[in-house]
């Protein structure tokens, strides 16, 4: 692959550092304009070197010649590395649809407004609940889960029946402080979709044990959650849509499912437990 500057000069100084992070780098000498970054293989100390300032007019350069190392010492190609590099430092939801009347990577338009509104309001049910679990929740979105949805972006789709992709802000997950609040928020939300689903998908398939429904609502589930995964159901037959978490290397990994499978008849049940829990207060 030939490394274009200008591509290069795309990838932010704190992407790289993400991606050196997680892959065992550590910050050996950090001054103003640079930061030299050392990896201790079984053969020697290899070191890297990282300029702070993307908008620096040899930043380009400098990326190629640190690429290089990289792929000297991986022992992979460039676009293999960049492509990871992309994404270091951020977690991804990824939402695979499945369906015999769905073309791989396709959807129909009206369908396709559904299923990006659908995760929307997922993670604003899921969000919520981080703060307070309720069966229905009531009143307007608070401006903390609405912050959050701004911070989130969707990211481009994959190929393989109709996948979708939502990813957290690199800056973020580069603080690497346990204890920092504004760390774990869109970790947090989207740890929190998984178990919600999971939970929903647990109570559906036990409609009438109430156990099971206070346990799951205490996990994530609501009556917003399952009409939010109704909105992503393309009501077909021989349907399912797979929700996948990647969690960005250097932080714990949330103790949630990492994927989960819905069915035609898991999103039979849903509907009926979200009008259920429509109804309480």
């Amino acid at each position: 692959m030939s490394t274009n500057p200008r591509s290069l000069d795309e990838i932010a100084p704190t992407q790289i550092a993400a991606y050196l992070r997680a892959r065992g780098w550590q910050a050996a000498d950090e001054r103003k304009s640079s930061v030299r970054w050392q990896l201790r293989t079984f053969e020697r100390e290899r070191s890297v070197v990282l300029v702070r300032d993307k908008d620096d007019p040899d930043y380009g350069d400098y990326v190629t010649v640190l690429l290089a190392r990289l792929r000297d010492v991986e022992r992979r190609d460039t676009e293999a590395i960049l492509s990871d590099m992309l994404v270091a430092g951020r977690d991804t939801l990824a939402l695979r649809v499945a369906a015999p009347a769905i073309a791989a990577g396709e959807v129909p338009i009206a369908y396709g407004s559904e299923l990006f509104g659908g995760v929307r309001d997922l993670i604003v049910a899921s969000g919520r609940s981080l703060a307070d679990t309720r069966a229905n929740f009531a009143g307007p979105t608070p401006e903390n889960v609405m912050a959050l949805l701004d911070r989130l972006t969707f990211g481009e789709t994959k190929q393989g029946s109709y996948v979708l992709t939502v990813r957290t802000p690199v800056d973020q997950q580069l603080i690497l402080d346990e204890t920092a609040h504004s760390l774990g928020d869109e970790r947090r939300a989207l740890a929190r979709t998984m178990e919600a689903v999971a939970a929903a998908q647990t109570a559906g398939s036990r409609l009438d044990d109430e156990d099971t429904l206070d346990e799951s609502i205490e996990r994530g589930l609501s009556a917003q959650l399952c009409k939010a995964l109704g909105r992503i159901d393309p009501e077909t037959t021989g349907v399912t849509v797979e929700f996948t978490a990647q969690w960005a290397g250097g932080l714990p990994e949330p103790k949630v499912p990492q994927k989960i499978a819905l069915h035609s008849s898991d999103f039979a049940h849903l509907r009926y437990l979200g009008e259920t829990l429509s109804k309480l207060v």
